[in-house]
């Protein structure tokens, strides 16, 4: 992501009382490169080619043959990840997928548990569910009308397989918990009816890299031309700047991985 300012907007914005505008777009661009990964990460899987530059998302990664053949919003190829086909039949390379063939279906516990017991079944351990806002509420008044309670935990993240909080400083979030499993809502998760719902195992494997993470070859960064000879190069009389992130989502046991889908 990046924006272009020109030398004239620069000096202008310095002038009098008006707005020193460059702390301004670096911010709004920091914010714009954030959500546009998160939005890369939970992208449909339809709306995801292939080949494209952007992230892989967790849809696809939670994807099927099933979900190909019966759902009628996904075409041939779109389940395709790392020169998988999961076209032809169903094979080691599925995630479990709850699908109603593209028709949406209410929400219930038995869905869930279900999902659930899929993911313990190929060996899998789910520690993060990720779903949407509405979803959650949905959730929460199923468990309410059987007088049950979404717990609360506090989930503190791991980055590169290290985690906890530095000492003398308050460390994590708080979540709501389903069968001790933290659930994390996003705005960007795909919505049927509502949203889905993400089991995911982001446990360590025995390959590099933990079952299901991101693998960043470059943390984002912030770079900028100045207004000097730079200029000159850009055949632009102004400066450039830009956020850059190099990565990609790597599954590396993708039965261990489940999806709810065709909710309402």
């Amino acid at each position: 992501h990046g924006f272009d300012l020109s030398e004239l907007a620069e000096f202008i914005s310095n002038a009098d009382d008006a707005l020193d505008i460059l702390p301004v777009l670096r911010d709004s661009l920091g914010k714009a490169h954030r959500h546009h990964i998160n939005e890369m990460l939970t992208c449909n899987v339809t709306n995801l080619v292939p080949a494209a530059t952007g992230f892989e998302s967790i849809d696809r990664v939670a994807s099927s043959q099933s979900e190909v053949a019966n759902c009628g919003d996904v075409d041939a190829g779109d389940g395709d990840i790392c020169n998988i086909d999961r076209d032809t039949a169903s094979a080691c390379f599925d995630a479990y997928v709850d699908h109603n063939s593209n028709v949406d279906r209410d929400l219930t516990l038995a869905i869930i548990d279900t999902a659930l017991q899929n993911v313990w079944q190929a060996g899998g351990d789910t520690n993060v569910i990720v779903t949407g806002y509405d979803t959650l509420f949905h959730w929460a008044q199923l468990l309410e009308a059987e007088r049950r309670f979404m717990e609360v935990a506090r989930v503190i993240p791991t980055f590169g397989g290290v985690s906890g909080p530095t000492g003398g400083v308050e460390g994590g979030f708080f979540v709501a918990t389903y069968m001790g499993k933290p659930i994390l809502p996003s705005q960007d998760i795909v919505v049927d009816t509502i949203s889905r719902i993400y089991f995911l195992d982001t446990a360590d494997s025995d390959q590099p890299g933990p079952v299901l993470g991101f693998a960043v070859v470059k943390p984002t960064r912030y770079m900028e031309t100045g207004f000097d000879e730079s200029m000159i190069y850009m055949n632009l009389l102004g400066m450039e700047g830009w956020y850059e992130t190099i990565g990609e989502l790597r599954c590396h046991v993708f039965n261990r991985q489940a999806k709810i889908r065709d909710l309402r």
